[in-house]
């Protein structure tokens, strides 16, 4: 992927329309919403571990962005993924 350079003051970089962690390229993420639905995915190419959230009801701002990040958080600190 390519990532477009910024002037460091972001949190993400953007490479073919996911979000890449700054601190962090080989994690990139990509959500998004359309009526009661919301969804969002974030994969660490390295850890080989990924995090889905998939909601069938519109959850409040960044919502789903959180859970999936927190529980990609906890997957790259356990020792052994499922």
């Amino acid at each position: 992927m390519i990532a477009a350079t910024g002037n460091g003051t972001k949190k993400f970089d953007m490479g073919l329309g996911w979000l890449l962690l700054k601190k962090n390229n080989n994690v990139m993420l990509h959500g998004g919403g359309t009526g009661c639905f919301s969804s969002f995915l974030e994969i660490d190419k390295a850890k080989k571990v990924a995090s889905v959230v998939l909601a069938n009801y519109r959850l409040a701002r960044n919502d789903d962005e959180h859970i999936g990040m927190s529980l990609l958080e906890s997957l790259q600190g356990s020792k052994r993924c499922v």
